[in-house]
C-alpha cells in the first residue's frame, strides 16, 4: 500500500510521524477487499490475527466500499477537529448523556477540566444508532452545532457497519458457524448501543519527555472498534508479554480494528479482546491536539453472552456455567459497575464515574460533574 493516496489527501492529518525511537507493534495489515470477496488466505488471515492479537490494520484503499468508509472517516476527523476547536465546554455541554447507567453511547463527556475550564484529559462526542436507525425509536435532537453533520454521521454508521459484517463474516466461515451466527447479532436497526465516538486528546502546549497516559489501559465493551487516528497515540498490549504496551503506527490508507471484549465472551476466549490505551507521544508531538473517530460495533441488547455454536469454540466449564447469565446490555452495565468501584477504592475516579454513582444510588448529579 502506498504512502500516499492518490485519490484522498489525508495530508492535513497524517502531519506528525511516530518517532522512530519508540518500540512499534508488530500488527497484520487486512485487506478489505479479500474479506469482502471472501478469499480464503485473508480470512485465515484475519481469523489468526484476532486469536493471537485481538488487533489489526484494516487496508480499505483496495475496495470501493473501502474508499467510501475511508473518505467518510476522513472527514468526520476534520469535522470533529473544527467542533471541539470552535466551540466552548459550555456549549458542547448542551448535549447531554442519557441520564442511565450502561453504555455512554450518546452526548459530550469532558474529562478532568482545569479551573480555566481546559480540558486536561480528554473530551468526546457520541452519535447513537438507536435514534438513527431504530425503528419506533425517536428522532435524534443534535443541537444546532452539531446538527449540520447528521448526515454524514449517519453514513459513517451505516459503512462501518457493512465493514463489520464482512469482519464478522469471515471469522464467521473460519469459526465453522453457520452463516448469520454473528453477523445477524449486530444488525444496525437492532438497539445494542452501538455509536460514533469523536475524541479529542488535547496537547499541552508545550513540548514535554516522558510518556504519560491520557485513556487508561482497557478492553472495550463492544464485538468491534473501527478506528481512524491520524496521530500517533495508541499502544497495545504485546500479546506474549503482559504489561508491556508498544505503539500503534498510524498508516494512511488504513484504520484500526480492535477485538473486544464481547467477541472473547462469545467466542469462549477463542478471539482476544486487545487491552489497549492511550498515551501522549513524548518530545515535541505532546504538544499536538490528537483528534480520532471511532465506530463500536455490539452485539444486540437482548442477546445472552454466551459461546456461540462452532465445533472450534470451547463448552462452558462447570464453574462458568455457575455464573448469571447476562444480556449484551446487562454485561455491559455490569462490567461498568465493577470497574466503577475498582477505581472508587482506588481513588481514581473521573467526574463521569462519580456522576455514574449518584445516578446508581437514584440521586441528583451535583452541578459541575
Amino acid at each position: 500500500m502506498p504512502g500516499k493516496l492518490d485519490w484522498l489527501d489525508v495530508s492535513d492529518l497524517y502531519l506528525h510521524p511516530l518517532p522512530d525511537s519508540v518500540p512499534v507493534a508488530e500488527i497484520k495489515t487486512i485487506s478489505v477487499k479479500g474479506l469482502l470477496e471472501n478469499v480464503e488466505e485473508e480470512t485465515e488471515r484475519l481469523f489468526q490475527a484476532c486469536k493471537n492479537q485481538g488487533v489489526f490494520l484494516l487496508d480499505l484503499t483496495d475496495h470501493d466500499v473501502g474508499k467510501k468508509y475511508l473518505t467518510e472517516m476522513v472527514e468526520t476527523v476534520r469535522i470533529a477537529t473544527h467542533i471541539f476547536q470552535s466551540h466552548t465546554l459550555e456549549e458542547k455541554r448542551t448535549y447531554p448523556t442519557r441520564a442511565r447507567v450502561g453504555i455512554m453511547d450518546k452526548g459530550y463527556i469532558a474529562e478532568e477540566i482545569t479551573p480555566e475550564g481546559d480540558v486536561k484529559s480528554h473530551e468526546v462526542l457520541n452519535i447513537p444508532n438507536y435514534e438513527l436507525f431504530t425503528p419506533g425509536a425517536p428522532p435524534l435532537a443534535l443541537p444546532p452545532w452539531l446538527s449540520p453533520h447528521e448526515s454524514l454521521f449517519r453514513n459513517v454508521l451505516v459503512s462501518g457497519n457493512r465493514i463489520a459484517h464482512a469482519i464478522l463474516g469471515s471469522l464467521e466461515s473460519q469459526l465453522k458457524m453457520p452463516e448469520g451466527t454473528l453477523t445477524s447479532a449486530h444488525r444496525l436497526e437492532d438497539p445494542s448501543n452501538d455509536f460514533l465516538r469523536l475524541v479529542r486528546h488535547p496537547g499541552f502546549g508545550a513540548r514535554e519527555e516522558g510518556e504519560r497516559v491520557s485513556f487508561h489501559a482497557h478492553r472495550d465493551l463492544s464485538s468491534l472498534g473501527l478506528l481512524l487516528a491520524p496521530l500517533p497515540g495508541l499502544q497495545v498490549e504485546h500479546p506474549s508479554e503482559p504489561g508491556v504496551f508498544k505503539w500503534v503506527k498510524p498508516e494512511p490508507g488504513t484504520i484500526v480494528v480492535n477485538v473486544g471484549e464481547g467477541l472473547q465472551l462469545l467466542t469462549n476466549g477463542v478471539l482476544k479482546g486487545v487491552l489497549h490505551r492511550v498515551v501522549r507521544v513524548p518530545g515535541d508531538l505532546t504538544a499536538v491536539d490528537r483528534v480520532s473517530a471511532l465506530v463500536v460495533v455490539r452485539a444486540k441488547g437482548d442477546m445472552p453472552m454466551l459461546p456461540l455454536p462452532s465445533p472450534l469454540v470451547p463448552r462452558l466449564s462447570e464453574e462458568q456455567k455457575k455464573r448469571l447469565v447476562e444480556t449484551s446490555d446487562e454485561w455491559a452495565a455490569n462490567k461498568l459497575r465493577a470497574l466503577t468501584a475498582i477505581r472508587a477504592k482506588e481513588g481514581k475516579m473521573l467526574p463521569r464515574e462519580l456522576a455514574f454513582v449518584y445516578r446508581e444510588e437514584g440521586m441528583p448529579v451535583p452541578v459541575g460533574i
